[in-house]
């Protein structure tokens, strides 16, 4: 009974049949020699049966009990149920049918739309993100720090160009004529900053920074 136990094990083994932990135990303890429990050859013996085309054997007696505890004193019962051992069956794939793959299809249009969305307001917010710390309002501009400046006060521009390299900054008061100017760097992502200092004899009054041939302008006014 033991070497067939061992064959059949190995041949389930081989064969990728039942559990292969399980199979693995009753194969060592066959080949050391060890108790092999009424459950564990009835499993390998059903196994075999249904796999390898083995014969149902008949009704056997009750095996007698094994002492598995290795001591002396009275004897133990095998502590597994003779029980039937479920085989596992393979998954059977249940058709879709065309409403419900319909009805997948459309749940998933609107997160499809909500991605898509976040997917192109990213990078404009990244775009239009202003390298100095004034808000640019638009694409293309032009924007003074403070809407008013003493005189000798420092006025920063910062902007956004249209145009690569570099963009002439024009200061003009309000008569038109151009009282500061300044051809100044545009970086690769079209921002460009500088600095004037308002001086004196420009007077007071309003004033207009001009860039990228006037199509940016910003106004601010000199305090008498």
């Amino acid at each position: 009974m033991v070497d067939e136990t061992l064959d059949d094990a190995k041949a389930l083994l081989d064969g990728d049949f039942g559990d292969d932990r399980l199979l693995r135990q009753i194969r060592r303890a066959c080949e050391n020699g060890e108790a092999v429990s009424n459950y564990e050859r009835s499993y390998v013996r059903d196994l075999a049966t249904r796999y390898l085309g083995r014969h149902a054997a008949p009704p056997r007696d009750p095996e007698p009990d094994v002492d598995i505890s290795g001591s002396a004193g009275p004897r133990q019962h095998d502590p597994y149920p003779d029980v039937q051992m479920p085989v596992p069956t393979r998954g059977v794939l249940v058709p879709v049918s065309g409403s419900r793959r319909r009805a997948r299809r459309s749940a998933r249009w609107p997160l499809v739309i909500v991605i898509a969305a976040v997917a192109v307001a990213v990078p404009a917010a990244l775009l239009l993100a202003p390298s100095s710390p004034l808000l640019v309002q638009s694409e293309y501009v032009v924007a003074t720090d403070s809407p008013a400046y003493a005189p000798n006060g420092v006025i920063r521009i910062d902007g956004v160009s249209s145009l690569a390299g570099s963009t002439a900054v024009v200061i003009s008061s309000a008569a038109g004529e151009a009282v500061w100017s300044e051809e100044v760097t545009v970086l690769e992502d079209g921002s460009y900053s500088t600095l004037a200092v308002a001086a004196p004899g420009w007077g007071a009054g309003a004033f207009t920074v001009a860039a990228d041939g006037g199509s940016s302008t910003a106004e601010f006014t000199i305090t008498g």
